[in-house]
Formats: structure tokens, C-alpha cells, sequence
């Protein structure tokens, strides 16, 4: 008969998510872990496998929260190009909330892991493409409304917007000043043409 597990699962999953992401993969060590976690080495290969498939707990957990977020934001009611501000608002909140600049746990992990891990990279790809999608659909019920210049590619604006977003979160990272950030998020804006006549 399999054991209960003896530790709450989210909370442990919560754990491993602010570790990996002060310290990235590679730098984080098992001890580390266990020592961050509270359960020891055989209850967290017990119920994850090893380090790499607690990360990849972590990722899918923090892709699937992250994600019904900012798709909400760009889904809601209202004004298209007011919903991509306020998803570059978001952004920018988090870049100069207080705290140490971490940068996003999706980019530090393109830019760690993505290049020699296939499932991670796909994985990740796979949530830009939701954002992705999520911002060709603003775009495009912006300019049914005329909010948003029509003759503008969706999908090449909504790239340039997933890469804004990315831009934003490493020059954030870097250690950019608030001013430079609230530039790069006006400059997007922009982008997206002016009004139009309906």
C-alpha cells in the first residue's frame, strides 16, 4: 500500500519555487533543497524523482499560475490597448516592487536551462505562445474597435510584445531604473498605431 506523503505539497512546491529562482538550477543543490523544503531526500525523490523533476513541478506550476494571470489581463473587458497596458503596468510593478531584482522565473530559465534541455525549452516555448496568442487577440479586438492601427501584423506585433515583455524583465534584472522601464513600456504601446475611425 503506497504511503501518504507527510508534507503539503504546495507549500513545498512554493519553497522550491523561491529557490530555484533566487538561485537557478545548476547553483541550487540538493542540500540546498532539502534544508529549503523541510522534507528530507527520500520523502522529495519519493514524490518528484530527482532535482530536475522537481523543477519541472515547479515550472509547470508557476507556467499555469503565471499564465491564467496575465491572459486574464489582456482578456479583460474593455479597451484592448488599455488591457496590454495594463499588462505592461503589471510587469512593471513586479520590476520595481521592493526586494531584490530576481527577474521573471520563465526568463531566467530560457536563458539557463532552454539551450540544453529540450523539454524545458518546449515547454517554455509553448507558454510564450500562449501569451503570444493572448496579445494577437487583444490586438486584434482593438482594431474591430479601432483602437489599434489596422493595417498592423497581430502576430508580428504580438511577438514584438512577448519580447518587450522578456526586454523588460532582464533589463529589470540588470538593475534598469524605474524611468527606463516606464520608456520601454510607452514605446510599445506606440507601436501599436494610432486610433482609427471605426
Amino acid at each position: 500500500m503506497p504511503r501518504t506523503r507527510q508534507f503539503d505539497e504546495a507549500d513545498v512546491l512554493d519553497r522550491a519555487t523561491d529557490l530555484f529562482w533566487r538561485q537557478g538550477f545548476e547553483a541550487t543543490s540538493i542540500q540546498d533543497l532539502v534544508a529549503a523544503l523541510g522534507i528530507n531526500r527520500a520523502s522529495m525523490y519519493a514524490a518528484f524523482g530527482d532535482k530536475r523533476g522537481l523543477f519541472l513541478a515547479v515550472i509547470d506550476r508557476y507556467l499555469a499560475r503565471s499564465n491564467a494571470e496575465r491572459l486574464a489581463i489582456l482578456a479583460a473587458p474593455g479597451p484592448a490597448r488599455a488591457a496590454i497596458g495594463a499588462f505592461l503596468a503589471a510587469l512593471l510593478a513586479e520590476a520595481e516592487g521592493a526586494g531584490p531584482r530576481q527577474g521573471c522565473l520563465v526568463t531566467n530559465t530560457l536563458i539557463e536551462m532552454a539551450p540544453r534541455d529540450p523539454e524545458i525549452a518546449r515547454r517554455l516555448r509553448a507558454s510564450l505562445a500562449r501569451v503570444e496568442e493572448g496579445f494577437a487577440e487583444a490586438i486584434r479586438r482593438g482594431q474591430a474597435a479601432g483602437e489599434i492601427g489596422r493595417t498592423r501584423d497581430p502576430g508580428a506585433l504580438a511577438r514584438y510584445l512577448v519580447g518587450i515583455a522578456q526586454g523588460i524583465r532582464v533589463l529589470a534584472r540588470g538593475g534598469a531604473g524605474a524611468d527606463q522601464l516606464r520608456d520601454v513600456a510607452r514605446v510599445a504601446l506606440d507601436a501599436l498605431g494610432p486610433a482609427e475611425a471605426a
